[in-house]
C-alpha cells in the first residue's frame, strides 16, 4: 500500500492534478455513507489556462487550490462566506474566465500586472446584495490598507471595483473610512486618501479638506490646501480663496499654489485679484505660485498686471514672474 501511495502522489505531482477525499460531517472513528468530496485542477502555465473538476466541494478549497496552481493571490473574507460546496467541471479556461465564473456571486477586484498584462490578484470582499445576507469584508478597511501602503496599483483596482453598479452601500463605507482619515494629523497618507477621494466622491472630498483649511492647525491646513489642489476640482477655488487671504503665509502660499494647479479662469482671476489687492508677502506669493505651477496662459495673464502690457520679445511670462521674485529657493510647494 505504501508503494501504491507513492505512485499515484507522484503521477499527481507530474500531472498537476490533486485529488482530495473527504468525508464531510465525519469525525475519527465514525461511520457513514456520506459521498466524498473531489477536486481535480489542471493549470497550463503556457497557455495560462485552468482545467477544473470539483464535486461537493467547498469554494474556499476550491480558490486556494487554484491560487497556488496559478500563482494568483486570493484574499479571501470570512471563511463562513466561502464553506458551500459546490460541483463544477471547467475546461481550458483561462485563469480570470474561470475566477470570475466562481465569483460571479462575490463583490471582487481583479489586479493586473502592468507588463506583461497577467491577472496577479484578487480580492473578494462580500456576497453581492440578495445571494446572501451572511458576514462580510468591508472593502473600506482593504481599501485603507492599500492606501497606507501607497500601493497605487492596487488602490486603483479597489477604485474601479467600488464604482461598479451594485456596490453602493460598500462605496459609501469606504468613503466614510478614507474621510476619516483627512482629519487625522498622524495619518501617513492622506494625499493618497485624497486621490481615491476623488475618483470615489469628489464633492465629499472637497467639503472635508474646505472645513479642514478653516481649522486652527496650521499643518492640517497645509494638507488641506494641498489636497485641494491635487483634487484640481473648481469647486475647491472658493474656499482656496479664502485661504489665500488669511493671516498665515504658508498657508497663503500652498492655497496660492493649489489655485495655480487647478487653472482655468476662475483660478486665474483669483490669483491676479489677489496679486492687485495683496500685500507684498502675498504678492509674491501670488507671482512664485503662478511662476512654477500655472499655465502659460495664467502666466500671461499676471504679465500683464506686472509689466502693464504683453510678455516683452526675448524672454518667457515666467522669466518676467521669476524675475520679481526674491529668490526661487525655499518656495512653499515647488516640486
Amino acid at each position: 500500500m505504501a508503494g501504491g501511495g507513492s505512485v499515484r502522489r507522484g503521477r499527481a505531482v507530474l500531472l498537476s492534478v490533486l485529488a482530495i477525499a473527504l468525508l464531510p460531517g465525519l469525525a475519527a472513528g465514525e461511520t457513514g455513507t456520506r459521498k466524498s468530496s473531489m477536486l481535480q485542477v489542471q493549470y497550463d502555465p503556457v497557455s495560462d489556462q485552468l482545467s477544473i473538476r470539483a464535486d461537493q466541494t467547498s469554494l474556499q478549497e476550491v480558490l486556494q487550490e487554484i491560487s497556488q496552481r496559478a500563482r494568483v493571490s486570493i484574499d479571501l473574507p470570512n471563511e463562513e462566506l466561502l464553506g458551500e460546496e459546490l460541483s463544477v467541471d471547467m475546461k481550458d479556461l483561462s485563469v480570470e474566465q474561470a475566477l470570475r465564473q466562481l465569483l460571479q456571486g462575490f463583490n471582487s477586484a481583479f489586479l493586473y500586472s502592468p507588463a506583461p498584462l497577467r491577472l496577479v490578484k484578487v480580492i473578494l470582499f462580500s456576497r453581492k446584495t440578495g445571494t446572501d445576507p451572511g458576514p462580510a469584508v468591508g472593502p473600506g478597511t482593504a481599501l485603507l490598507r492599500a492606501v497606507i501602503d501607497h500601493n497605487s496599483l492596487l488602490v486603483k483596482a479597489l477604485v474601479q471595483a467600488l464604482r461598479e453598479p451594485g456596490t453602493e452601500r460598500e462605496r459609501e463605507k469606504a468613503v466614510e473610512a478614507l474621510l476619516e482619515t483627512l482629519s487625522d494629523k498622524n495619518f501617513p497618507s492622506h494625499y493618497d486618501a485624497v486621490a481615491a477621494l476623488h475618483q470615489l466622491a469628489p464633492g465629499k472630498a472637497v467639503a472635508a479638506l474646505a472645513n479642514l483649511l478653516q481649522g486652527d492647525d496650521q499643518e492640517m491646513r497645509v494638507i488641506a490646501a494641498t489636497g485641494l489642489g491635487q483634487m484640481g476640482d473648481e469647486r475647491a477655488i472658493p474656499p482656496l480663496v479664502s485661504a489665500l487671504i488669511g493671516n498665515d503665509p504658508l498657508t497663503r502660499q500652498v492655497a496660492a499654489d493649489s489655485l495655480a494647479r487647478i487653472g482655468g479662469e476662475s483660478a486665474t482671476d483669483a490669483l491676479s485679484q489677489a496679486f492687485l489687492a495683496g500685500d507684498p508677502g502675498l504678492k509674491q506669493a501670488v507671482a512664485g505660485a503662478v511662476a512654477f505651477h500655472a499655465d502659460e496662459k495664467s502666466q500671461t495673464a499676471l504679465v500683464h498686471i506686472i509689466a502693464g502690457g504683453p510678455v516683452p520679445a526675448g524672454t518667457t511670462a515666467q522669466d518676467v514672474i521669476a524675475s520679481t521674485l526674491p529668490s526661487k529657493e525655499g518656495h512653499a510647494s515647488d516640486n
